[in-house]
């Protein structure tokens, strides 16, 4: 339960920071924390393929690209939610 809370409030933070970041009239910008947050994931997702497989390391590099992921994910939604809202009420 904790983890799962945990991941809700990473998505939740990031659709923050997408939203105030929607507030910049520029129309792309509002995109940068999801892609930064899945070019980190698939970072952290190579170093765990890579890795020598000693202890858990490479157990914690999957823990934070799922942490990643869930950033992503969050930021990512909200950011084509805004884009649809804003398309909406300039028709």
């Amino acid at each position: 339960m904790r983890f799962f809370l945990i991941l809700l409030s990473i998505a939740i933070l990031s659709a923050f920071v997408t939203f105030l970041l929607h507030r910049i009239k520029v129309r792309w910008i509002k995109y940068i924390p999801a892609i930064l947050l899945l070019l980190f994931a698939a970072i952290m997702i190579i170093r765990a393929q890579s890795g020598t497989g000693e202890g858990m390391q490479d157990l914690a590099w999957l823990v934070v690209a799922i942490l990643f992921s869930s950033g992503a994910v969050g930021g990512g939604v909200t950011a084509i939610i805004l884009d649809w809202l804003h398309r909406n009420r300039t028709k």
